[in-house]
């Protein structure tokens, strides 16, 4: 473009000299009124064009960055600022502040345990969960949301491919990263931080394998050097490196805090265990099974867990779960500064979102392979250039939704393979509509779906040794009963909810296309009568 505007430049100068320097005898024979006007009207001819080329330059300079921040297993309600007053945000809290905050963001859930792959596949693709790609061509029957094929254009390479500049540096956990990045800080975990080294040796997110996208570097790990605290040394010196004006798409994705649970000693010290509030449905253990409990062992500092879990166990892992939210906190305050030190605060998108929430002994779980709503909603907050300050919505959204939003609020296209929807007419209209309902799922056991007010959970888990399918159907209000203790499905002041329910959720399964193999595993087994 501005090369556009030299050669235009110097074309228009070439005309008005031609032009507009009329010789003495013409200036006599034109009255000063004539003159001057005759040179406004070729002004205005000849050089709108070129006002019009230097807008569209202005305009091109000045689109906004993006720094999308996602965390890993970060529920909801984790941030001061929307409702939480023992956790400490400082930073995630002037983002709620400066933007706006989406308190019904969810997830649709998983096919299978590892939850958070399909689930960041559904935020890069923007796709919803039974209609991600199968994980590769030698396992067609496997939708388990690590493959990417070129067709699902995935969010950063849609930037990428209109001019941005993309960098990422943090957790990667499904293909497709080279189309999506053409720079990379340290890019992890490269191998397993879940197994415990032997005390006195660094371990978990203290000694994170991590490598980059020259995979000549090979797989290093930084003993003692913290996965966020090192993710956000990248982002930093990012952006501080940054003297092009190209705007840029920085992905910065922390593993934090998921489990290993453990923190820094100073962030651990913030939280004294006893003082930890248990959420009001804690329990010891599930009352049945749900076909995601036990898995594995949840991982505590250096040790494997498995309920029952006592009261003092889980305000442990609450307050070792809020340490670790604090520290990323602490990096996103970094990156904030950094942003700021070189003036581009303000020209810049920023996301805040999660793959997915946690139990921390609701029901008695402490996991995330439910769609119970601890482990379905998620954060999401947006702010920047264009956004409303301060403000939240309630609409009912997906983390598909993201997508098209950015393309919206930087006027990128959407590729034609999206099917998220942009929140920017809720982010400028409360009252604007968004998605009525929401369709949930969890591999071949739980299926469930809300409205504004009621949800439907059903599960079908085969018991393998008796060959029989345990069922059960959960019904909540979540306007009068937002923690899901009181089931009303065997309330007969309630059957014509349920009824109405379950209508949706089998609709809400066919537009969905959750017909592929898992799907029809669970529908085979989840046998309901609706009269």
């Amino acid at each position: 473009m501005n090369h556009t505007l030299t050669v235009a430049c110097i074309i228009l100068k070439s005309v008005w000299q031609a032009v507009c320097r009329p010789s003495l005898s013409q200036i006599r024979r034109l009255s000063p009124l004539r003159s001057g006007s005759l040179r406004s009207a070729l002004a205005a001819l000849l050089f709108a064009p070129l006002a019009a080329l230097h807008a569209a330059d202005t305009k091109q300079s000045k689109r906004p960055n993006v720094l999308f921040i996602f965390g890993d297993d970060q529920r909801f309600d984790t941030i001061h600022a929307l409702g939480n007053p023992t956790i400490k945000t400082p930073n995630l809290d002037g983002l709620t502040r400066d933007g706006v905050a989406f308190r019904n963001a969810y997830f649709m859930g998983g096919t299978w345990g590892a939850v958070c792959v399909p689930s960041r596949n559904m935020m890069l693709t923007g796709r919803t969960l039974f209609r991600l790609a199968p994980a590769s061509e030698k396992a067609p029957a496997t939708y388990n949301g690590s493959g990417i094929p070129p067709e699902h254009i995935m969010l950063p390479e849609q930037f990428r491919k209109h001019g941005y500049r993309t960098f990422i540096t943090g957790k990667w956990h499904n293909s497709g990263v080279e189309r999506a990045f053409a720079e990379s800080g340290r890019i992890g975990p490269a191998g397993s931080i879940l197994e415990p080294k032997p005390e006195g040796e660094p371990t978990g997110h203290f000694a994170m394998p991590v490598r980059t996208l020259n995979l000549k570097e090979g797989i290093k790990v930084f003993p003692g050097k913290y996965s966020s605290e090192m993710f956000g040394d990248d982002a930093v010196a990012f952006i501080e490196k940054r003297t092009d004006e190209q705007p840029f798409f920085l992905y910065l994705a922390f593993h934090a805090p998921h489990d290993p649970i453990m923190a820094p000693p100073e962030y651990e010290a913030m939280y004294a265990p006893e003082k930890m509030p248990l959420p009001a449905s804690f329990a010891p253990d599930h009352p049945f099974q749900t076909g995601g409990l036990r898995i594995r062992p949840f991982v505590v500092e250096r040790e494997k867990t498995n309920p029952p879990y006592t009261a003092a166990a889980m305000q442990r892992n609450i307050a070792l779960y809020y340490a670790m939210i604090t520290h990323v906190d602490a990096q996103i305050g970094r990156v904030l500064k950094a942003l700021e030190a070189k003036g581009q605060l303000q020209n810049t998108l920023i996301v805040f979102a999660a793959d997915n929430g946690f139990s921390l002994g609701e029901h008695g779980l402490i996991h995330k392979q439910s769609v119970y709503e601890q482990d379905v909603r998620v954060p999401l907050v947006m702010s920047g250039p264009g956004l409303p300050k301060g403000e939240t919505r309630d609409a009912l959204c997906l983390l598909t939704d993201i997508f098209p939003t950015l393309c919206d609020l930087a006027e990128v296209p959407i590729p034609k393979s999206v099917e998220g929807r942009s929140l920017l007419p809720s982010v400028r209209d409360k009252a604007a509509p968004h998605r009525a309902e929401l369709y949930f799922g969890y591999d071949n056991f739980q299926r469930g779906c809300r409205d504004a007010q009621h949800k439907l959970i059903e599960f079908a888990v085969p018991n393998k040794r008796a060959g029989t399918v345990e069922r059960h159907t959960l019904l909540f209000d979540l306007k009068t009963d937002p923690g899901e203790q009181t089931n009303l499905a065997d309330q007969p002041a309630h059957a014509d909810t349920l009824k109405q329910m379950r209508t949706m959720l089998l609709r809400l399964r066919d537009e969905h296309g959750d017909t592929i193999e898992r799907g029809s595993v669970f529908w085979k087994n989840c046998t309901m009568t609706n009269n």
